[in-house]
């Protein structure tokens, strides 16, 4: 059984998968508390709702989708492969939102995007194994001209995503985010397209 405190169909807004219609699904908890997250639903017991494998593949089914994000909160804290290969089994295909922490968890997604973040919250120097994606979350002050450079020699597609409200987008960051790119051209810009558009 998985803890579930969100599922909805809606466009992805972030990475390299920006623009395509999914089904989210939203496991509750963490082994972060990143003081900026824009994510609260994750850490919310109210919202929790104990749900299988089976409904959550009948749900996929159901939504009429081809893809199927599982995100959090940290999807990794469990393991998430049975889930991944019963919806694959199903004919669709599976995304991973992840901070990195247990990558063993879902290596068997399709589509494997890394936001990577420290203890404490920050961009750590480095990161290791094989990612789809990476998003780099920057905000004014972060100096993030010092830190870039080592991911965009790794080869992956790298994103800058401004920090965002919950709903709403910050607009100082947003500018940021664009100034990062025009000084380094393998930097791509991940604007959270749901928030701009006003979505789920």
């Amino acid at each position: 059984m998985h803890k579930i405190v969100e599922t909805f169909v809606s466009i992805q807004g972030e990475g390299g998968l920006q623009g395509q219609n999914m089904l989210f699904i939203r496991t509750f908890g963490c082994n972060l508390s990143c003081p900026w997250c824009d994510e609260p639903k994750h850490v919310n017991s109210d919202l929790i709702e104990e749900m299988s494998d089976e409904k959550l593949v009948k749900m996929a089914e159901d939504a009429g989708v081809e893809w199927v994000c599982l995100t959090g909160g940290e999807i990794s804290i469990n393991d998430m492969n049975p889930l991944i290969k019963r919806l694959q089994a199903a004919g669709l295909k599976v995304q991973v939102e992840s901070n990195g922490y247990m990558p063993l968890n879902f290596m068997s997604a399709d589509w494997k995007t890394l936001s990577p973040k420290d203890k404490n919250g920050n961009i750590p120097e480095s990161i290791s194994g094989q990612w789809d994606d990476v998003k780099l979350i920057v905000q004014v002050g972060d100096d993030a001209d010092r830190w870039i450079e080592p991911y965009l020699e790794t080869g992956f597609d790298i994103y800058a995503q401004p920090c965002n409200g919950e709903h709403t987008i910050n607009w100082d960051n947003m500018a940021y985010a664009l100034a990062l790119i025009e000084k380094h051209p393998r930097l791509k810009l991940s604007p959270q397209m749901h928030k701009l558009l006003e979505v789920e």
